[in-house]
Parts: structure tokens; sequence; C-alpha cells
């Protein structure tokens, strides 16, 4: 189990979506297309009424050692593949940490689906534009969105910082 002082030193962000008018996803026509499903380790249809998480991270040119193009996405090409069970456990070398500690966080709280954009967008498809332009809908409609601000991973490299050109003008009146 993760402690939640643990999060908070990684610079994570739960947003947990709570409004005592609205519930989650009520007012949503369609859910994500796609999901993760973390429980069985693949990809998942989703439809209206599964209860998900969504990630909302920055794409990085290269995440714990894996240049961007080398990080998996879905693809018309792989869509079959990810589909079978245990399929991204296999791939997880492909994963940018942050993906991996997003899967992992949503099994250890209980939850069975998660939403992340570069495993759960066709990035290839007629679809793309369509589902890109409802992320709105999609991250309100999330139960739960983990906001990360820390590129090396949820749970990694707390406690350290890296350079950072800041540019910075004074004025005096």
């Amino acid at each position: 189990m993760i402690p939640a002082n643990h999060c908070l030193k990684t610079q994570l962000i739960i947003n947990l979506h709570f409004d005592m008018d609205h519930v989650p996803g009520s007012d949503q026509p369609k859910g994500p297309t796609w999901l993760i499903d973390v429980k069985e380790g693949r990809l998942f249809q989703g439809n209206h009424q599964n209860r998900y998480i969504a990630l909302s991270y920055t794409w990085h040119d290269s995440a714990n050692g894996i240049d961007r193009m080398n990080q998996l996405k879905l693809l018309t090409s792989n869509m079959s593949s990810m589909l079978a069970p245990n399929s991204l456990k296999r791939n997880t070398s492909q994963l940018p940490a942050i993906i991996q500690d997003a899967i992992e966080l949503t099994g250890n709280i209980g939850e069975r689906y998660l939403w992340v954009g570069r495993l759960c967008i066709v990035q290839d498809g007629p679809q793309k534009q369509f589902e890109c332009m409802r992320m709105d809908e999609i991250y309100s409609g999330a139960y739960v969105t983990i906001v990360a601000a820390a590129e090396g991973g949820l749970f990694r490299n707390y406690g350290k910082s890296s350079k950072r050109s800041v540019n910075k003008t004074s004025h005096k009146y």
C-alpha cells in the first residue's frame, strides 16, 4: 500500500470529483471508448456505466529511459493485442513510470478502470480528433483524476529537484 504522505511528496494531486448535486458521469451520454482494466492488465471497451480514474500528466520526450517513439501507445496495429489479458503487464518496459504508478495506485485504492490518453485514444485512428475534443467530458466524468506534476513517476524522485532556468525580471517603481 502506498502511504498518503508519500503521494504528497511526489507532487501528486488527487482530485475527487464530488458535488452535492452531481454524481460523476451522470450527465455523460457516453463514457470513454477505451479504459485500462487494471485487474486484468489489458485494454477494455468502456461504457457510460464504468466508474474510472483518469490520469492527467504530460508526455515527455524520454520517460524512465524510454524515448517517446518507443513508449507504448494505442494504435490500430496493436489494438487487438492490447485487448488480451495481461497485455499491459507484458509490455511494462514500454510504459512510462507515471503510467505504471497510476495503474498500481488505481488497483491499490480498490478501483478497476483507469483512463490514460496515450493508451485509451487510438493515436493513429480516425476517431482521435473526436476523442481529444471530448477530453473535458472524460476528465469531468472520472470518479477521481490523478494529476501528476512530476515526470519521474508518481512515487519516484521525491525530495530531488532538477535545475531549471528561470527568467527573472525586476522592476523598480
